[in-house]
């Protein structure tokens, strides 16, 4: 199962109209959102796509959220804003692999894949 927490419902509906043909997928609209997706779902999620930039509760905030209780799932983070050196810090830090918007959905489809794998790892 995949988590997918975007603010965008173009984006959002998109990405999870595609990635559902391979995956469960359960959508949120807001990092607060997610966490009561996460918290329901927890045993079955196995990688979390998230926006940056979100109301209520952004992306930033739902990364530290899961690094506070030590949750160890894959995750990728997607922006459209240049963010910082110390804001890239802090996704590396929360093990999240940074993309760009616009996201090629491919892209997404690959990294996603490997994480079901097993891989954990995305190269950078």
């Amino acid at each position: 199962m995949l988590l997918l927490i975007e603010d965008d419902d173009i984006i959002r509906e998109t990405l999870a109209e595609y990635l559902s043909e391979n995956y469960e997928v359960v959508v949120a609209k807001n990092g607060k959102e997610g966490c009561l997706q996460f918290e329901q779902l927890q045993d079955k999620i196995k990688v979390i796509i998230t926006d940056y930039d979100m109301p209520e509760m952004n992306g930033m905030e739902f990364l530290h959220w899961l690094h506070e209780k030590n949750i160890r799932v894959p995750k990728i983070m997607m922006t459209g804003k240049l963010i910082s050196e110390d804001e890239y810090k802090k996704i590396r830090l929360y093990n999240a692999y940074l993309l760009s918007k616009p996201v090629d959905i491919e892209v997404i489809d690959n990294h996603v894949r490997r994480f079901f794998l097993g891989s954990n790892q995305v190269e950078l």
